[in-house]
């Protein structure tokens, strides 16, 4: 009897099965390096926000500059009186949301938008999968350069308007193994 009632169960369960497309994180971390008052500066924040679509391959990022430290009183001030948002927009050409995968070091357009205006790049990005404590993991790093001239933000004398920015994102991770 409990042989029939779980063959008309099984029966009834749809065959297809419905995977996650989208990913998502609010607390990635990330860098900027440039230089101010001739001195190196480098300026974070653990609240980049990424979205990850692997049906389209694509990905999204944005940044409030509120959010963003640098060590540096007077620039603090600059970012925590800032409505100013950075948001970022690519297209990824590998599906690197498997378990296992080679590492890629992918040469990827990027187009980056603050205060409206929008300007293309090219990132470095890296997929690598770590393995720790029978933990796949992927974990993506970014880099890329701008120029804040750009973007009509106004400058401090002292600061250098070219900077480098960096993230570093956990992408994937399979846990309780």
């Amino acid at each position: 009897m409990n042989k029939i009632v779980i063959f008309i169960i099984l029966a009834f369960v749809p065959r297809t099965c419905f995977s996650q497309d989208s990913y998502q994180t609010v607390n990635g971390h990330v860098i900027l390096t440039g230089k101010y008052n001739n001195t190196d500066l480098i300026a974070e924040s653990h609240k980049l926000e990424v979205n990850y679509d692997s049906k389209k391959k694509s990905l999204s990022g944005k940044i409030n500059l509120k959010s963003i430290l640098s060590g540096e009183a007077f620039l603090d001030s600059l970012f925590v009186n800032s409505n100013s948002k950075i948001s970022i927009n690519a297209n990824i050409p590998v599906d690197f949301l498997t378990w296992e995968h080679k590492q890629y070091d992918l040469d990827v357009p990027l187009e980056i938008t603050i205060n409206g205006v929008t300007k293309s790049t090219l990132a470095k990005i890296e997929f690598t999968h770590t393995e720790k404590l029978s933990s796949y993991t992927c974990i993506m790093l970014a880099s890329f350069e701008l120029d804040l001239v750009d973007f009509n933000i106004e400058i401090v004398k002292l600061l250098n308007p070219k900077i480098k920015v960096q993230f570093l994102q956990l992408i994937l991770r399979r846990g309780g193994l």
